[in-house]
């Protein structure tokens, strides 16, 4: 869900700051190893690759989000994943209702 409750907000945008450092130095560091081991063409193929899989991902996994608020996004999903968040326990003061 990309709109978290408000007093998690900081957090949330945190721990994904830190995962984003952490892979682009994962993808820097790995890119002369396997320019020397399989070679430049097959460094962009497997960008490609994780490119193309990332496409399928999102068109077939993620729910449209557009023009929902956060209390019918989290309703949806627990029709589809079961109860894990209850929209009746959230107020105003703790979500940022988009409409």
């Amino acid at each position: 869900n990309e709109v978290p409750p408000a007093n998690i907000k900081p957090a949330v945008s945190a721990m994904s700051s830190a995962t984003i450092t952490i892979l682009i130095i994962a993808v820097v560091q790995s890119y002369p190893f396997l320019d020397k081991y399989v070679g430049l063409y097959s460094v962009f193929v497997i960008a490609v690759a994780f490119n193309v899989l990332g496409v399928f991902f999102t068109w077939f996994m993620v729910p449209e989000t557009r023009g929902k608020n956060l209390m019918t996004i989290i309703d949806e999903m627990n029709d589809v994943h079961g109860p894990h968040l209850s929209s009746q326990n959230l107020n105003a003061s703790t979500v940022l209702d988009y409409e």
